[in-house]
C-alpha cells in the first residue's frame, strides 16, 4: 500500500477500486451489505482496514476495525460522501466523525 503523507496541505484521494481508498492515512472499505457489517453491529459505513503510523487518521485516533458511520452528524455510506464532506469543510479543515468500535459508538475529530 502506498504511504499517504500526513503533512500534505490537502487530503489525498486515490481510488484503488470501486470501494477501497486511502484517506488521511487510513485504508477504507465501503460496507455495502448487512453481512459485511454484522460483525461490527452496523448496516452501512466505512470500515477502516488499516491506519498508517504518523498519519492524520492515526492522530485522530482511528484504528483498524473502526467503522465510520456518521460525518458531521450525517450518515455516511460511501467514500465519495466522506470526500464530499471533507471538501465542504476544507476551510475549517476539521470533521466530526462518529465511529463504531467494539460495537460501541464514539466521536472522533479528524483534522488536516
Amino acid at each position: 500500500m502506498r504511504r499517504i503523507p500526513s503533512a500534505s496541505p490537502a487530503p489525498v484521494f486515490q481510488n484503488f477500486g470501486p470501494s477501497i481508498a486511502p484517506i488521511a492515512g487510513a485504508a477504507l472499505v465501503e460496507i455495502t451489505n448487512e453481512g459485511l457489517g454484522r460483525p461490527f453491529n452496523v448496516r452501512s459505513g466505512l470500515l477502516v482496514t488499516e491506519v498508517l503510523q504518523g498519519t492524520l487518521a492515526r492522530e485522530a485516533g482511528l484504528v483498524g476495525g473502526d467503522v465510520i458511520v456518521r460525518v458531521e452528524g450525517r450518515p455516511v455510506t460511501s467514500i465519495v460522501e466522506l470526500r464530499r464532506a471533507m471538501e465542504e469543510h476544507s476551510d475549517e479543515r476539521v470533521l466530526q466523525l462518529e465511529i463504531v468500535r467494539d460495537k460501541q459508538s464514539r466521536p472522533i475529530t479528524l483534522r488536516w
